[in-house]
């Protein structure tokens, strides 16, 4: 164990070392009457003081790689028709409301169709024997192969 040299405990110390690190952060300041405001810094890293007057605005015309904002022509992506965008489109609300294909947005919209089925309980044609149990794939074959052979044979 270790030897303390002090005759206080660990976790008063740490709560009144830490209270000291946050009074460093306070700046009192008198009003001139009998109390004093109390103002402290904020947390973290301090905000960037950007200075904005040696800023140049350009104009749009000046600047060929900025899009224009008039005289622009939208087309949808929905009907494909010029005029509008798709989130305006009214064809695309026609067929929200009515639940129908006829325009799609990318392709057909084809009908769900269930997965087949098949035809045996098991996957490989073989129903459990009672108190015969399966415990694996090898098995499971090796019975298969057994059935096969002794399907045409009767049993006496």
């Amino acid at each position: 164990m270790k030897q303390k040299d002090t005759f206080f405990c660990n976790k008063p110390l740490k709560k009144l070392h830490k209270a000291m690190e946050m009074s460093v952060r306070a700046r009192p300041s008198w009003n001139g009457g009998n109390k004093y405001l109390v103002t402290m810094t904020d947390g973290g890293r301090p905000k960037k003081k950007k200075d904005k007057t040696n800023d140049i605005v350009e104009k749009r015309a000046s600047d060929p790689t900025m899009m224009k904002r008039t005289r622009t022509s939208l087309k949808c992506g929905w009907c494909n028709e010029w005029g509008h965008n798709t989130r305006t489109c009214n064809s695309k609300r026609v067929d929200q409301e009515n639940n129908s294909a006829i325009a799609t947005h990318g392709g057909i919209i084809r009908p769900f169709k269930p997965p087949t089925q098949k035809k045996g309980p098991n996957c490989m044609d073989v129903e459990a024997v009672e108190g015969q149990k399966f415990t694996s794939l090898k098995n499971l074959q090796a019975t298969r192969s057994m059935m096969q052979k002794n399907m045409g044979k009767r049993k006496d």
